[in-house]
């Protein structure tokens, strides 16, 4: 249950920056 919790802790915070990343090069990208 812990070692669960931790990995989806991770999982989220990945998410998130892979989420800003996208987004940022969206913004860079108009065209697309």
């Amino acid at each position: 249950g812990h070692l669960v919790d931790l990995v989806q802790k991770e999982v989220k915070v990945l998410l998130q920056s892979a989420l800003e990343v996208a987004l940022s090069v969206v913004r860079a990208n108009p065209s697309v």
